[in-house]
């Protein structure tokens, strides 16, 4: 995180309002910016769950990768190799 990020005591509730929408908005920042970090790993570094992690970077209007992980995609059969 930034110095110009919000902070959030581990444990700490925030209501709806301002700071939640700019914390959520700079999870998802922080998220987009870094294709190998997983949603755990995003929580793990700010001592969140899962849950109420992937709950922010929905309300912040973030779009998920899909589980598993990037994966390179396979040519179709028949395609030779370069």
């Amino acid at each position: 995180m930034s110095d110009q990020d919000p902070k959030l005591a581990p444990g700490e509730r925030l209501e709806h309002g301002t700071e939640r929408i700019a914390l959520a908005a700079s999870f998802r920042k922080r998220y987009e910016s870094n294709p190998s970090m997983t949603i755990r790993q995003l929580a793990d570094s700010e001592g969140r769950s899962f849950v109420w992690m992937r709950s922010m970077l929905l309300e912040a209007g973030t779009v998920l990768r899909p589980r598993g992980g990037y994966r390179r995609r396979s040519r179709p059969s028949g395609v030779p190799a370069r």
